[in-house]
C-alpha cells in the first residue's frame, strides 16, 4: 500500500502540522470577512476588500496548507531531505503575520502595514524557496512525474513571489511597474503553484489511499509539459501586450493539459481495486467538476474578452478546484501522519487506533457536505449579485472551517489508550 514511499524520513510531526493547523482559522477568517465586507466585494471586485479576501484564501489556506505539505511530501514521497527544518517556524510565523498585514493594509491602506505585508510574505516564501530549491536540487532522477510537478510547483512559486511583492509594493505607491502584473499573478498563482502541486501529490497518493491503477507515466508527463508550456506562453503573450483571443492559444495548451490531468483521474479511480466511495474521493470528484467547469469559463471569456467571466473562472477554480482538492487531500494526509508518527509502531498491540478512530468518514462527510453548501451559496450569491446570499456564505465558510479544525485538533488526542 505504501510502496515508493519513505516514511522513515518523514519529518517531526509538528514541522507540517502547524501549517495544517492553523490553515482552518484563516479559512474562519475569510468566511467571516465576506460576510461582513460582501457589499464592497461585489461592487469593487478588483480594490482592497476584495483583494484581501481573495488573500486570506490563496496566501492563509492555500500556502499554510501546501507548505506544510511540502516540507512533509519531498522527504517522503521523493526521498529529498530540506535543510534547516528549524527555518519552518520562521516561515509559518511569517506567513501568518504578512497575511494579516496584507489584509490590514487593504482595509486601512497605512503604510506601515504595507511594509509589514512586503516584508513579512518576502521573507516567509523567501525562505521556504531557499529550502525547498535546495532540497529538489539534490533529488537525482528524472523519471518520476510527482518530481517534476514539485519542481514546477516551486519555480512557479517563484514567479507568483516576485509578481506579488512588486504588485503590493505597486498597489502601496512605491513604485510603478508596467506590464499586466495582476493577470499573471493570477495565472501562475492557481495554475503553476497549486495546480502542478496538487496534481503531483495526486499521482502519488491516490494510487495508494484506494489501491489504484498508478498514472500512466507518459501521459502523467504530458499532462505537465502542457500546462508549463501554456503557461509559459500566458506570461510571454501578457508580457507583449496580448490580450483577449490572443491569449487563447496559451489557454489551449493549459486547457489540454487539465482536461488529460481529467481523463487519467476518472481512468485510475474507475480502476481501484476498493469500489467502496469515500468522503475523501467523493470530494474530490467534485473538486475535478469544479476543474472542468472553470476551464471552460476561462476559455470562453478568453475567446470572447469577457472580463468578469474570466474573474468568475478564476474563482470557480480556486474555490471549487483549489478548496476542494486540498480539504479532500487534507481528511487522508492529516490523519495518516497523526496514526504513523503516534500508532504505527504499536500495531497489533490492545487498544491501538486505526485511521477511523482519529478522523471517522462520518465527520468526513459532515465537513464536506457542509463546504459544498457553502460554496454553493457563494457561487450563487455572485451569480445573482446578492450581498445577502454571501454573507451568509461566508457564515458557512467560517462555521465549516471551524468544524475542520475541531476535527484537526480532536485527531491529535488519544483517541483510545494504547496498552504496553
Amino acid at each position: 500500500m505504501y510502496s515508493g514511499v519513505s516514511l522513515d524520513q518523514a519529518p517531526p510531526l509538528w514541522v507540517p502540522f502547524r501549517f495544517f493547523v492553523t490553515a482552518p482559522a484563516f479559512g474562519c477568517l475569510g468566511g467571516l470577512y465576506l460576510t461582513g465586507r460582501a457589499e464592497e466585494i461585489l461592487a469593487s471586485p478588483l480594490l482592497g476588500p476584495a483583494i484581501a479576501w481573495v488573500h486570506l484564501w490563496t496566501l492563509g489556506w492555500l500556502a499554510m496548507v501546501m507548505f506544510g505539505a511540502f516540507y512533509q511530501m519531498i522527504p517522503v514521497m521523493i526521498g529529498g531531505q530540506v535543510p534547516l527544518p528549524g527555518w519552518s517556524l520562521w516561515v509559518y510565523l511569517l506567513l501568518a503575520g504578512g497575511t494579516l498585514s496584507m489584509v490590514l493594509f487593504f482595509e486601512t491602506w497605512a503604510s506601515f502595514w504595507a511594509v509589514a505585508a512586503l516584508a513579512g510574505l518576502g521573507l516567509a516564501v523567501g525562505l521556504f524557496l531557499v529550502q525547498i530549491a535546495v532540497a529538489l536540487a539534490r533529488v537525482s532522477g528524472t523519471h518520476r512525474p510527482t518530481l517534476l510537478a514539485m519542481r514546477l510547483s516551486a519555480a512557479s512559486l517563484l514567479l507568483v513571489w516576485l509578481f506579488g511583492w512588486a504588485r503590493l509594493g505597486e498597489l502601496a505607491g512605491y513604485f510603478a511597474l508596467p506590464g499586466p502584473l495582476r493577470e499573471a499573478h493570477f495565472s501562475v498563482a492557481l495554475i503553476g503553484w497549486v495546480g502542478f502541486l496538487v496534481i503531483g501529490v495526486s499521482y502519488h497518493l491516490i494510487p495508494m489511499f484506494y489501491v489504484c491503477p498508478h498514472f500512466e507515466p507518459t501521459r502523467a508527463f504530458r499532462v505537465l509539459r502542457l500546462i508549463a508550456y501554456g503557461l509559459l506562453g500566458l506570461l510571454v503573450s501578457l508580457g507583449l501586450g496580448a490580450s483577449g483571443p490572443w491569449l487563447l492559444p496559451a489557454g489551449a495548451f493549459i486547457a489540454a493539459g487539465l482536461w488529460l490531468y481529467l481523463v487519467e483521474f476518472r481512468r485510475v479511480v474507475m480502476g481501484r481495486r476498493r469500489k467502496r466511495m469515500d468522503p475523501a474521493l467523493k470530494l474530490l470528484r467534485w473538486a475535478m467538476l469544479g476543474l472542468a467547469t472553470s476551464l471552460a469559463g476561462i476559455l470562453v471569456g478568453l475567446t470572447s474578452n469577457h472580463l468578469i467571466l474570466s474573474e468568475a473562472a478564476g474563482l470557480l477554480f480556486l474555490f471549487a478546484f483549489a478548496l476542494t482538492a486540498t480539504h479532500a487531500m487534507l481528511y487522508k494526509i492529516f490523519t495518516f501522519l497523526v496514526w504513523f508518527h503516534r500508532y504505527s509502531h504499536q500495531i497489533g498491540k490492545p487498544g491501538a487506533p486505526l485511521l477511523g478512530d482519529l478522523m471517522s468518514e462520518t465527520q468526513q462527510l459532515r465537513e464536506s457536505w457542509a463546504l459544498l453548501v457553502a460554496l454553493g451559496l457563494l457561487a450563487l450569491g455572485f451569480l445573482l449579485s446578492s450581498p445577502v446570499i454571501l454573507a451568509f456564505a461566508g457564515l458557512g465558510l467560517a462555521g465549516d472551517h471551524i468544524y475542520l479544525g475541531y476535527l484537526f485538533l480532536n485527531a491529535l488526542k488519544d483517541p483510545k489508550r494504547v496498552e504496553g
